[in-house]
């Protein structure tokens, strides 16, 4: 394993992107190079490497990447470690700490969702009563919004961009695992522009049509926001 924030690891992980031809859409961890063939991230790699190593071992294996400076690293790798030097179980660490400023906000984030939930279903039992001209307002904005983020997020998925999201967490990895997509199928950002549209669409009409429709159409927000939220 190369760690590519050392010198002679991101020198080599040069190498195999310039020897590989590795487009800059497809630079990212983690990527693994057998054979001929390089692989990229933690969806792409269980699907087809099973087939390589089968193909590789019926044709008698395969050695290490020709790669500039690769020889000498694995030179300097211990062929087992001291058992003093092993990691014990209770020495691990917490998958919560090991990105603790992600998982802090992801908790936040789950709170907030779950506080949503929460006022969606009190504003489910006033429905006679009507929403504040500022807070009416804010629902096609808000629904804009998240249409253009789920927008991104479907880019991201469907090409295979890299994912920009901030100094916090690695979003790449969650673009790469099995929760970027909906029943293996569907992007989860396709599904978000799909909600999102639905709530703009559904308060438009709600403004437009006159009296008992116009009402009818207005119970939807509440229900919409509930779905999304879960």
């Amino acid at each position: 394993m190369l760690d590519v924030d050392q010198a002679q690891g991101k020198a080599i992980y040069h190498e195999a992107i310039v020897g590989y031809a590795i487009p800059e859409a497809r630079r990212s961890v983690p990527t693994m190079i057998i054979g001929d063939t390089a692989l990229v991230g933690s969806v792409e790699i269980p699907r087809r490497l099973p087939g390589l190593i089968e193909t590789l071992l019926a044709r008698g294996g395969s050695d290490w990447p020709p790669l500039p400076g690769l020889a000498d690293l694995l030179a300097a790798v211990p062929t087992s470690a001291p058992a003093a030097l092993l990691p014990s179980a209770t020495a691990e660490t917490l998958p919560f700490l090991r990105d603790l400023p992600a998982n802090a906000l992801a908790v936040v984030v789950l709170i907030g969702m779950l506080l949503t939930v929460m006022w969606a279903g009190i504003t489910w039992s006033r429905l006679g009563k009507p929403l504040t001209c500022r807070r009416d307002r804010s629902i096609p904005l808000l629904a804009i919004g998240g249409m253009a983020v789920a927008a991104y997020l479907t880019f991201i998925e469907t090409t295979g961009a890299p994912a920009i999201c901030g100094p916090v967490g690695d979003c790449q990895t969650v673009q790469q695992s099995e929760f970027a997509q909906l029943f293996g199928i569907i992007p989860v950002g396709a599904a978000g522009v799909a909600g999102y549209g639905t709530i703009l669409i559904v308060w438009i009409v709600a403004h437009l049509l006159p009296g008992t429709s116009s009402k009818r159409a207005a119970l939807l927000l509440p229900v919409l926001a509930l779905i999304g939220t879960l």
